[in-house]
């Protein structure tokens, strides 16, 4: 077993170990004190194995996954930085492709990843699965990672991979507006963990829990995704919509900060 801080282990449930079919338990019991340790002292490593990642300053976390197959193997995780915007017109967060059916383009940046075989659905209740297994937590895990694997994502004998992909754009807006739901009111579609989490992702220092109704707004808004306001991403299967107010208030705090 690896014994670095920096590696979340988390063992897999899904019945194919491929890189975008591989479904994870929830990390509930991630301590505030671990996942310090995996923000600030793994974001500039790499896994052993993972060489060819191109640009590993924008390296934000690495984790491990256990194989089903031979629990002694391990998916080596690699998520980089997120895009300004969503990915492509095939990212599952946006709200036009809310329960369509689709034939699936190839759209990774490298050959031979496995892809669904037949038209994909993009049905409600996979955004709330992937919400309810670690998004709502804000934990590492592959409901966090965009689906398009980058340059560096390779297999290797025993169906174990390197997997390089960027944070999901669409995921991370989604539980940064619940943030601010939460500071406003207290509540919010993320765990109480999950909102110390990711506040302390997007300002750059270890958030308590009883700190969140104390965050400043603006301050929160000016380290926010740059896609936070745009109404074409979201899953009310995950977390309600922005509403008008919404996107009035926040743009207005947004416009007040210097």
């Amino acid at each position: 077993m690896v014994r670095s801080p920096v590696l979340v282990f988390q063992k897999a449930v899904a019945s194919s170990s491929a890189p975008n079919s591989v479904k994870l338990q929830s990390l509930h019991n991630l301590s505030r004190r671990a996942w310090h340790r995996l923000r600030t002292g793994g974001i500039l490593r790499r896994l052993p194995g993972v060489d060819d990642v191109s640009d590993p300053d924008d390296v934000k976390s690495t984790w491990c996954v256990d194989g089903w197959a031979r629990p002694k193997d391990a998916h080596h995780v690699t998520m980089r930085a997120p895009l300004p915007r969503t990915c492509n017109h095939q990212c599952p967060w946006l709200v036009a492709n809310h329960g369509r059916t689709v034939e699936l383009a190839y759209d990774h940046e490298v050959p031979g990843i496995p892809m669904p075989e037949g038209p994909y659905s993009f049905a409600p209740w996979k955004r709330a699965s992937l919400w309810e297994d670690n998004l709502k937590d804000g934990v590492p895990g592959y409901g966090a990672l965009c689906h398009v694997r980058l340059e560096g994502t390779q297999r290797h004998s025993g169906n174990v991979w390197d997997i390089v992909g960027r944070q999901c754009t669409g995921a991370l807006v989604v539980q940064q507006r619940e943030v601010l739901r939460q500071v406003e009111r207290g509540e919010s579609a993320l765990s109480i963990q999950g909102a110390a989490r990711v506040a302390s992702d997007m300002l750059g220092h270890e958030v308590a829990e009883h700190q969140l109704a104390n965050l400043d707004l603006r301050e929160l808004l000016r380290h926010a995704h740059p896609a936070l306001l745009d109404p074409n991403i979201g899953s009310d299967a995950a977390a309600p919509p922005l509403t008008d107010a919404e996107i009035q208030e926040w743009e207005r705090l947004r416009g007040s900060v210097k």
